[in-house]
């Protein structure tokens, strides 16, 4: 009986041994891995109703695979180029952006400084308000005709 458990133990050293130095080899401490650095100047370079454009720059000496977005810090999508356009948000709201690098074996930088912005509101909600233009007989009163009227600001003219 204690032959055999010599056995188990010779067997189970050594097959922790291997697994311990399989294990170390493929992981990226192993190797000593850094991670990449934070992107910088983070911009937004268009908004609109629905899509926030952002814009940033790669760090120096960096090997950078992509790029990973956040919104609200929730990830949002990877993307390989310094530009990216977020699409699908709501109309006259508050988010918060920023990337992170993404390098060799999913080591990622940290965030870097967030921007904040509001997208534009809704053009129907724009439209819903009206200013209308009255005109019963104002010529008799003051003179003033309807094509004196500033018709950018007008949605309708009652006469």
């Amino acid at each position: 009986m204690r032959k055999y458990n010599k056995l188990n133990f010779i067997m189970l050293v050594f097959i922790g041994m291997f697994l311990m130095f399989y294990t170390a080899d493929n992981m990226a401490f192993a190797k000593n891995i850094k991670a990449p650095k934070t992107p910088v100047n983070l911009e937004v370079t268009d908004v609109t109703e629905n899509t926030v454009t952002l814009k940033w720059s790669k760090p120096n000496n960096s090997n950078i695979k992509r790029y990973k977005i956040y919104k609200n810090s929730t990830y949002v999508e990877s993307s390989s180029s310094t530009t990216y356009t977020i699409k699908n948000l709501k109309p006259d709201t508050e988010y918060e952006f920023y990337i992170r690098s993404e390098a060799e074996k999913n080591n990622v930088s940290l965030a870097c400084k967030e921007v904040k912005i509001k997208t534009l509101p809704s053009q129907s909600a724009q439209i819903s308000s009206k200013i209308i233009g009255y005109y019963p007989a104002w010529k008799s009163y003051s003179g003033f005709t309807p094509d004196k009227l500033d018709a950018t600001k007008l949605t309708h003219i009652n006469y």
